[in-house]
């Protein structure tokens, strides 16, 4: 099922992560981290020179160049323009900018993602006798997400959507969409955003016809609030229910939304909760608070208390 209209208006805005050419990013034993060009015949036995300027970072706009001895560097990549997996399984506790902790939250959510998520069973009678979700993640620029593994994985106008490998009734495919858009509503409640896209759902949906069969309790999480919902939408000749979350939050919207023909819904609901419970939204890592050391000082005394001589 295609999304239209304000949707994948709301979607297209969405710039998903790539490797970039020409990228190479070295992180030095002190924690500072450049970005830029590496050719590799300047990367050599005792250094290597990165090349600005470097269009991917917007912070690095000088034109100019560095040679830096290679006993100086932690770690670097001639291919990246950030730190990899492969840097943080080896460097998780190391000093960095604090311009790469965002990147480094990320990395720590999908790897718990891939300790705590078990296997997800599908009630028999659909036409795949179970189903799990896919152990590595699916990684964007705004979110991470696993994907029910078997399913085929792909990004349209900056939406990405999974499609079941098997059809179900009538040659319907399951599918999930997942994507994030401008923050809604600016000023309303969660409340009223949630009814602006009620409205919008129904707007879309053929003939207006357009149920809300379910509506969960909003849910109020740090920095913002989710709302899941299932709806009902009449399609060619068939009803399809969906799976929906909005999750509102300070800089963007997110949308889930897991689709089946209402007669393959009931064996699939399982399957779709647990794809959308392992949705890490990255904007919720930046606003994890930062963890305050133990003070082993006591406080001074109130004041006008006198201070036994001897400190007894």
């Amino acid at each position: 099922m295609r999304l239209t209209s304000t949707l994948l208006a709301l979607a297209a805005t969405l710039v998903v992560g790539a490797p970039a050419a020409e990228a190479g990013i070295v992180v030095l034993k002190n924690g500072e981290v450049f970005v830029g060009k590496i050719k590799p015949e300047e990367d050599t036995q005792d250094e290597l020179v990165i090349r600005w300027p470097y269009e991917k970072d917007p912070l690095q706009t000088e034109r100019g160049e560095m040679k830096i001895p290679k006993f100086r560097i932690r770690w670097y990549d001639r291919e990246a323009d950030e730190p990899t997996d492969e840097y943080w399984t080896k460097h998780e506790s190391d000093e960095i900018d604090n311009r790469w902790m965002p990147f480094l939250e990320r990395w720590r959510i999908r790897k718990r993602a891939e300790q705590e998520l078990p296997e997800v069973p599908i009630f028999d009678g659909f036409d795949s006798p179970q189903g799990k979700l896919a152990p590595v993640p699916v990684t964007t620029k705004d979110f991470v997400i696993r994907k029910p593994e078997g399913w085929s994985s792909a990004t349209e106008d900056g939406i990405t959507i999974f499609v079941s490998d098997r059809p179900g009734a009538d040659g319907f495919r399951p599918r999930i969409h997942v994507f994030s858009g401008p923050v809604l509503g600016g000023g309303l409640l969660a409340e009223q955003k949630v009814e602006l896209i009620k409205t919008e759902f129904s707007r879309l949906a053929q003939d207006g016809k357009f149920e809300v069969r379910e509506m969960k309790r909003l849910k109020n999480v740090r920095g913002g609030s989710d709302q899941e919902m299932l709806t009902s939408t009449p399609r060619t000749g068939r009803n399809v229910l969906s799976l929906r979350q909005v999750s509102f939050r300070d800089k963007r919207t997110y949308f889930f939304e897991a689709f089946a023909d209402e007669r393959d819904y009931g064996q699939l609901e399982i399957l779709f909760k647990a794809c959308m419970r392992s949705l890490q939204i990255g904007e919720d890592a930046e606003q994890k608070p930062a963890t305050s050391p133990v003070s082993t000082t006591p406080p001074p005394p109130p004041a006008g208390t006198a201070t036994p001589p001897g400190g007894q």
